[in-house]
């Protein structure tokens, strides 16, 4: 049980889900070519995810630390968001209002509908194509294969 509880800490606190964004952007920049495949836009998908997270997960007592790793999360999201192109900060803004919309439940209990399963699904959806696909190659003309992996994208994270 002691081998795992590493794991289990970076699942719980969802570094491993921050993780996969991260790696599903460069993951859009190896499949369009992009250089360079690590970016600043990759460590702010990380962070902002983190930080996401964390923010739903506030008041949680099953998540009795995301307080304590939201504030430098949500700091280095910050430092590293300042830093990018004026394009990558317009989406990067849009992307988090998105999420802050998504988690106002955590919040506000009165929301019913930013409740419902359906409508978080979508919001999920649209908030992780932005961060995965539109951010990394934001600024460039999709080609056909662009297309394709953009479809394959938002299918993968519907379903």
């Amino acid at each position: 049980m002691k081998l795992f509880s590493p794991f289990r800490f970076l699942l719980h606190y969802n570094f491993l889900v921050s993780l996969a964004a991260a790696m599903l952007g460069i993951e859009t920049r190896i499949l369009l070519k992009l250089n360079p495949v690590l970016s600043g836009e990759i460590f702010f998908l990380f962070f902002a995810t983190l930080t996401a997270y964390q923010i739903y997960y506030f008041d949680s007592v099953r998540h009795p630390l995301a307080k304590f790793i939201l504030f430098p999360a949500l700091i280095l999201s910050i430092i590293i968001g300042i830093q990018l192109p004026a394009h990558s900060q317009r989406m990067g803004l849009l992307i988090s209002f998105l999420s802050i919309i998504y988690t106002l439940p955590v919040f506000f209990k009165s929301i019913r509908f930013l409740r419902k399963p359906g409508f978080k699904m979508v919001l999920l959806t649209i908030i992780w194509t932005l961060a995965s696909f539109n951010f990394p190659a934001e600024n460039m003309h999709l080609s056909a294969g662009g297309e394709m992996i953009l479809t394959y994208r938002v299918a993968f994270l519907f379903f």
